[in-house]
């Protein structure tokens, strides 16, 4: 495939990384974390994200993108992605709306325990 990207769709796709790079920005600066935000923005985002990441990944298989994904790290959360799927929303569930606390606390603590969770879970298997 790398092979099959003439000059113009490399150069769109370089262009693309600093427009999701860039509204990436914006979006960290200004946005709400409400419902519709996410609707209107981040998920947007993040499927042009990881479109992106893909082709990088496909353009330079030995590049800096393919590296970074078979981390340890990251292939340690790739393994419980799908506990973290599962588990998150309902913690996040209840520690925002039925505990009350802020938004920030919510975050904090609903990722600690949602990775607790997905790991505690794929373990148990």
């Amino acid at each position: 495939m790398p092979a099959r990207l003439n000059a113009t769709m490399r150069k769109l796709i370089s262009v693309g990384t600093w427009v999701v790079a860039a509204a990436w920005s914006v979006l960290a600066l200004t946005a709400r974390f409400d419902d519709l935000a996410n609707h209107q923005w981040r998920f947007t985002l993040m499927a042009a994200t990881t479109a992106l990441l893909i082709f990088a990944a496909i353009r330079k298989p030995d590049g800096g993108v393919m590296r970074g994904l078979a981390s340890p790290r990251v292939v340690g959360v790739g393994r419980i992605s799908y506990g973290l799927y599962l588990w998150h929303y309902p913690i996040f569930l209840v520690l925002h709306r039925h505990l009350g606390l802020p938004l920030a606390m919510t975050l904090l603590a609903g990722t600690a325990l949602s990775f607790g969770a997905a790991f505690s879970s794929s373990q148990i298997g």
